[in-house]
């Protein structure tokens, strides 16, 4: 009997080891992915935007195809609802159109791409100055990371132990305080990447990233807190939505679905919203609802234009998350071979597949929030160009005349 639970203890012990070295790994390779990434951005620019433009229709084909292979060859068995019965069916044919649909915006925004290029020029000439972002968004990843730890801890002890009548209560407000949290810590870090492109965009004299980083600590920490708390509540309805549709009942099952795509699109919507209102928080020290006015007052047809060249630029950084996943995920599974050199063969499948899984999230955490600096730099620049365009021609004349050439390649000026 002690042999056996001396065993048991070697083998969490190994697993444990085997999951820390795979995180710290990931982390490290998925940041070297993602300076490779920049580089390359950076050298060939235009190739790397039409790549991505095309590789993106096809990653989702792919992924589609995954999950109709999922549906076909899955066990036949019992399951607790309709939903998980066709899940990977469901899933398949999203993707499936989301491929269709992102084909259809590739022919029609392949216009865009030479003012893509010029505003991503623009964005690596900040981040090569700059690499302190970097250091930013790590902290900014350490942090969410630890806040989840924390309320991930309380969710499961409030899931298995707790028995009073506020039970639901506690869950609900551990989801929602996980959601909230996390996102006060990562739009931190968006706040004080605008305030370095702003200040770059302004020509402003002396240090730029810790001034930018303490007025999102300070200053905009309100603003920050009140956008992330909207799109917190609409993230735990959306994941109390997907809680009921489990249900055996076709018709809940439905409506559920329904309203989680519904509340998905929302929170997607307010999400979106204000990445583009925290860039007034930093430049402007203007409060949440005068940032959520002027980024309406943006958002008209005469610069749909600019949020299209943002989006295209999304897809791009998208692609650069997706790389460094994958790489993450490869060096995730060949630690824990490594680790688990001196266990049984199942035990050393177990804690690859571990390694794989934490190598992957990993490195999808790290890659978002490297990429998210070009991403928030992106929107700083255009909005701020869209409002004024004196300051960056004075600062920045040959970047404000390719601007505004490539700008008129699209649109009549």
């Amino acid at each position: 009997m002690n042999m056996m639970v001396r065993r048991l203890k070697s083998s969490i012990d190994h697993t444990a080891e085997a999951i820390l070295w795979s995180v710290i790994a990931s982390m490290v390779g998925g940041i070297c992915v993602c300076a490779a990434y920049i580089f390359v951005l950076k050298t060939w620019t235009e190739a790397v935007v039409r790549t991505t433009m095309w590789l993106t229709p096809v990653l989702y084909l792919g992924i589609a195809a995954l999950f109709v292979y999922l549906q076909a060859t899955q066990t036949k068995r019992y399951y607790d609802s309709i939903y998980e019965e066709y899940q990977f069916a469901i899933a398949g044919g999203s993707f499936l159109l989301a491929a269709l649909v992102a084909c259809c915006l590739m022919r029609r925004w392949e216009k865009y791409v030479p003012f893509t290029v010029s505003v991503i020029v623009a964005v690596m000439e900040v981040v090569s100055a700059h690499p302190g972002l970097v250091f930013v968004a790590m902290i900014g990843v350490f942090l969410a990371s630890m806040w989840n730890c924390v309320c991930l801890y309380f969710i499961y002890i409030t899931a298995y132990y707790s028995t009073d009548q506020f039970t639901v209560l506690k869950f609900v407000g551990a989801v929602f305080s996980m959601y909230w949290g996390s996102m006060v810590c990562m739009n931190v870090t968006s706040v004080a990447y605008a305030g370095v492109f702003g200040r770059w965009y302004f020509s402003i004299p002396g240090a730029m990233t810790i001034p930018s980083l303490f007025v999102g600590l300070t200053t905009s920490l309100g603003s920050v807190c009140f956008g992330s708390f909207c799109v917190a509540f609409v993230r735990t309805l959306e994941y109390l939505a997907k809680s009921i549709r489990r249900s055996n009942n076709l018709i809940v099952c439905i409506v559920a679905t329904i309203l989680t795509c519904i509340l998905s699109c929302i929170g997607d919507i307010i999400e979106y919203f204000n990445s583009w209102a925290y860039v007034q928080c930093a430049v402007r020290n203007a409060s949440f609802c005068q940032a959520a006015s002027i980024t309406y007052s943006m958002a008209t047809a005469a610069n749909m234009r600019l949020i299209i060249s943002e989006l295209l630029l999304g897809w791009v950084a998208g692609v650069g998350t997706l790389i460094a996943s994958i790489f993450g995920a490869a060096i995730g599974y060949s630690v824990g071979i490594f680790l688990s050199h001196d266990m049984t063969q199942k035990e050393t499948q177990e804690v690859a597949f571990i390694g794989l899984a934490c190598g992957f999230l990993s490195a999808l955490i790290v890659g978002s929030a490297v990429n998210d600096i070009m991403s928030t730099g992106t929107k700083t620049i255009l909005m701020l160009w869209a409002e004024d365009k004196r300051p960056f021609q004075i600062s920045h004349p040959a970047l404000s005349s390719a601007f505004d050439q490539k700008l008129c390649g699209v649109a009549t000026c």
